[in-house]
């Protein structure tokens, strides 16, 4: 039987682990590629151990895309600019790549300019070098108001926002200044991390109050003032001395978001309300239930299931 090729989207968590989890499984007569725009791999939840410090800079989570090929992974330095689900091709700047099976796990993008004032007030929490700039900004922080801010649902890694939060108590308790310093989580939804159910919801709720964190629901930022240092809302304002932020989710690339023939998977695409089309979509939360500290972990587990599930139907051809 002729070798096929399985083409996947994006190295990040899920395509990564998707493209090892195949290439364990398949013959070798079976190209696995990851066509990543980036030259490096870390996972997002690095960032937190970047903000407080444990990691002293971004260098020290991430790892050599290019060591895919001691593993028999083709790496693609490209990004895909336009995807064609029907007949599996992707354009990227230099070329047309074509697959015998498409894999989309290229995330949720990131739009900071999504909110006017963002960029250039917040530390994004979502990317190595905004949780390397908090990192220095927490250390010389003496007192006064925090605010942590999601600016839109839905948005990836949930519970990230308020592991931050309860990092910097425990930073500022550890340095004997917490009573100086004011944190208070600003978000779109009534409760907190509704993807994981109004249980975990209220528990998450409980441990604020006793941190004495302050959780701002149903705000919706309309726009961030830099000079006068608030966060405006609808018919509200939050003042803050330093802002931790979540950039709007945004679509990671033309096309992603259509179906197409079974040779056609997506994993994890962008956050969407569309129905499931003919190819196999799950996105973060479909089977979450209570499992904040777990979310990676789920990630990973339902890559490692996708990987079992696809195997054999490459292997049929």
């Amino acid at each position: 039987m002729a070798g096929k090729t399985v083409l996947i989207l994006g190295g990040g968590w899920g395509g990564m682990a998707l493209a090892y989890g195949l290439r364990g499984m398949l013959a070798s007569e079976h190209r696995v590629v990851v066509m990543e725009k980036k030259e490096t791999f870390s996972l997002c939840l690095s960032n937190l151990k970047i903000m407080t410090g444990a990691w002293k800079s971004p260098a020290d989570a991430e790892r050599q895309m290019s060591k895919m090929a001691r593993a028999g992974i083709e790496w693609v330095h490209e990004e895909a600019l336009e995807i064609d689900p029907v007949t599996r091709e992707v354009q990227t700047g230099s070329q047309t790549l074509q697959g015998d099976y498409l894999v989309i796990a290229l995330g949720a993008g990131l739009n900071p300019d999504g909110v006017p004032g963002f960029a250039e007030s917040a530390c994004n929490l979502y990317e190595a070098t905004g949780a390397h700039a908090l990192q220095q900004a927490l250390t010389e922080f003496d007192g006064g108001k925090i605010a942590v801010l999601v600016s839109r649902m839905p948005y990836r890694c949930p519970a990230a926002p308020y592991e931050a939060c309860f990092l910097m108590d425990s930073m500022f308790r550890d340095r004997g200044i917490r009573q100086r310093v004011e944190i208070a989580i600003h978000t779109p939804g009534k409760r907190p991390m509704a993807v994981a159910g109004p249980v975990v919801g209220d528990a998450l709720l409980g441990m604020l109050a006793e941190r004495e964190i302050t959780y701002g629901g149903e705000h919706l930022v309309s726009s961030i003032d830099s000079a006068s240092r608030k966060i405006l809302f609808d018919g509200e304002e939050a003042p803050y001395d330093l802002l931790v932020g979540v950039p709007p989710p945004t679509q990671s690339a033309p096309g992603s978001d259509r179906g197409g023939p079974d040779r056609f998977f997506g994993l994890h695409p962008r956050p969407s309300t569309n129905p499931r089309g003919p190819y196999r979509r799950r996105e973060p939360g479909d089977v979450l239930h209570g499992r904040v500290r777990h979310w990676g972990r789920y990630n990973h587990n339902v890559t490692e299931h996708d990987a079992h599930a696809q195997v054999g139907s490459v292997r049929r051809g």
